[in-house]
């Protein structure tokens, strides 16, 4: 717990320049998802929109896509990490397959996992093999639809 007020103001600023800048591959929609109540914002890769729900803390990114039946087309999840870190994402409680894209602190595609759901343990994990800073999941075979492939770039959004 933050005591007194000089740590309080150094957290909330740390915390406001964290959210200033981490903005900068999507554009909120001002909506939140009607199943997970996480706020829905706008990517775009391959000039091709994706509306994803925003994972920004550790309970919402250990959650996931867990117990959902259904991913629509151009829908999914961005994950979003503090920092560039080794990834490793696995598919407990997942219902429907997944494409699980790596992304670098530059907004650049550098791996992904085509994974299948597990229901029992254990559970395979699906690590990048180049640490990275967001995550996007989309449903299985979207990846190839929308012929995102490594290299390709999220569109930086002013």
């Amino acid at each position: 717990m933050i005591t007194n007020w000089k740590q309080r103001s150094v957290a909330l600023l740390t915390l406001s320049l964290t959210f200033a800048t981490a903005g900068e591959f999507w554009q909120e929609r001002n909506e939140q998802h009607g199943q997970s109540h996480l706020p829905l914002a706008d990517i775009v890769i391959n000039d091709k929109t994706i509306q994803v729900e925003l994972a920004t803390t550790t309970r919402t990114q250990a959650y996931g896509l867990m117990n959902r039946l259904i991913l629509p087309e151009n829908q999914g999840m961005l994950f979003v990490f503090n920092q560039t870190q080794p990834l490793s994402f696995w598919m407990k409680n997942t219902k429907i397959p997944l494409d699980i894209l790596y992304f670098d602190e530059e907004g650049r595609l550098v791996d992904f996992a085509e994974a299948v759901p597990c229901l029992n343990d254990p559970c395979p994990s699906y690590p990048s093999k180049v640490q990275g800073k967001y995550v996007l999941e989309i449903g299985k075979g979207e990846r190839k639809r929308l012929g995102i492939e490594i290299g390709d770039q999220l569109k930086k959004i002013d």
